[in-house]
């Protein structure tokens, strides 16, 4: 992993816009050519991405994976609940585990979106 790459991903966990992101992305870039060791000028990615101010907080386009996937979650767990209220008999057991495929899509919407957001390009 880059120095770039992991700042561009501190930057966007912090809710920076996109735009400030290549911005700050292009101007450690010029640094990186003219020689100097990105870590020592900066900092560590974390640390430096922490001096530029948060993005609103609201969910960015990015955390799409997670929208979806929490709305597959909640179809999920109505149409268990309205199967078991049409009186289709369900065993406590299986009205317990009908709900961990919604768990698992949340989770998995979730984790989606950290690797997209790690894995975007710079």
């Amino acid at each position: 992993m880059t120095y770039q790459r992991d700042l561009a991903f501190a930057l966007r966990l912090r809710g920076v816009a996109e735009k400030d992101v290549a911005d700050i992305v292009a101007e450690v870039d010029a640094h990186a050519q003219e020689g100097i060791v990105l870590e020592e000028f900066f900092g560590a990615p974390d640390e430096y991405a922490a001096r530029f101010p948060e993005g609103p907080k609201r969910l960015r386009d990015a955390a799409w994976w997670t929208k979806v996937s929490a709305v597959v979650a909640v179809v999920w767990i109505v149409a268990v609940t309205v199967v078991a209220a049409l009186g289709v008999d369900l065993p406590v057991r299986f009205g317990v585990i009908a709900l961990w495929p919604a768990l698992g899509l949340m989770v998995l919407g979730m984790v989606v979106d950290i690797v997209w957001a790690h894995r975007r390009p710079v």
